[in-house]
């Protein structure tokens, strides 16, 4: 009798296949092996674990953002909880993929709706250092600042 697949490998297999419908532009497989796949990593808390290896490999759509229920239910808790026990790389990694917390009101609430620079600054903070967090930081601060000269004559 065959033993029963491995978690992780199942979770291998399943990233790799929505990576490669995502690819494809097939949106509905896509859709299907994202729900597999979070139904494979939720509930066995792997999810810091998974985040860690994964995290990097996500494709962005047009709009900035992972794919909404791989953020939800994967991503999302496990940076929240390192946010919560002063990780910078949480704060900055919220910070970069602050689109899915803007498209989600009630995930974005539970960070306080903090913004992409307030998050940024959070990782710097934590880490004044780190010269990655201090350019993200700065160059959010910086963008900020264009968009409040841009606005400014008319308002």
């Amino acid at each position: 009798m065959d033993d029963p697949p491995d978690r992780a490998e199942n979770s291998k297999e399943l990233f790799e296949r929505f990576l490669r419908y995502e690819k494809l532009g097939m949106r509905n497989e896509a859709k299907k092996s994202a729900l597999d796949l979070v139904a494979s990593v939720c509930g066995s808390n792997s999810e810091e674990t998974w985040t860690r290896d994964n995290l990097h490999q996500l494709p962005l759509n047009g709009a900035g953002r992972i794919r909404h229920e791989i953020f939800q239910y994967i991503v999302f808790p496990s940076l929240k909880a390192a946010m919560e026990q002063v990780d910078p790389e949480a704060s900055y990694l919220l910070g970069k993929y602050v689109q899915n917390l803007y498209s989600d009101d009630t995930l974005w609430k539970q960070v306080g709706y903090r913004s992409k620079t307030e998050l940024f600054r959070e990782a710097y903070d934590a880490s004044p250092n780190s010269p990655r967090y201090r350019g993200a930081y700065l160059a959010a601060v910086l963008a900020d600042l264009g968009y409040t000269f841009h606005e400014w004559p008319s308002g």
